[in-house]
């Protein structure tokens, strides 16, 4: 096995605290707790109601274009975060 460097380690820290603040921006972590409990919720057969399920699947996709964002954005400045974040 080849050691990654401390130079990738950085990257993939400014990719995760970008994804972060784009995230944070976006929804505190108390909504963000309301929309992952009311989804468990729903799996667990405790709440019927589908909008429990298909605000938190709206909020994953929200998620992966954030890290698409970001990565793009990284990128275009020059800094490659490779496979961070998938």
């Amino acid at each position: 096995l080849q050691s990654r460097g401390l130079g990738d380690v950085y990257k993939r820290q400014d990719y995760d605290k970008c994804v972060k603040a784009v995230l944070r921006s976006r929804r505190d972590e108390t909504e963000e707790f309301s929309l992952i409990n009311k989804y468990n919720a729903f799996v667990l057969g405790l709440s019927t109601d589908e909008a429990d399920k298909t605000e938190y699947e709206n909020y994953l996709k929200e998620v992966l274009a954030v890290k698409a964002m970001v990565r793009a954005d990284l990128a275009a400045a020059g800094i490659d975060v490779g496979a961070a974040g998938i």
